[in-house]
């Protein structure tokens, strides 16, 4: 019981000082220009999704779903999220 209050003294010692530095450029993401102007780093152009599987399809006879046409682009340095519901 001694050891785990002493590991979790120690790693809260660890939090405090990492939280406590001053801000720095040593943990900032390496972000280059994009290859053509306009265009975004990371994206699609057409794209198509499908959610299904071909076994779905044989047992319960459904189709697949599918979004096509998709265009869409995340913006640098920015947090994107893609979210939907699970299964």
């Amino acid at each position: 019981m001694i050891a785990n209050v002493l590991q979790a003294w120690v790693s809260l010692k660890r939090i405090n000082v990492f939280l406590n530095e001053e801000e720095t450029d040593k943990y900032t993401s390496v972000v280059s220009s994009s290859t053509a102007a306009g265009d975004p780093l990371v994206g699609f152009k057409n794209a198509s999704f499908t959610y299904g599987s071909i076994e779905d399809q044989e047992q319960h006879g459904t189709d697949s779903f599918t979004l096509t046409g998709l265009d869409f682009a995340f913006p640098a340095e920015r947090l994107s999220l893609v979210v939907g519901r699970g299964t």
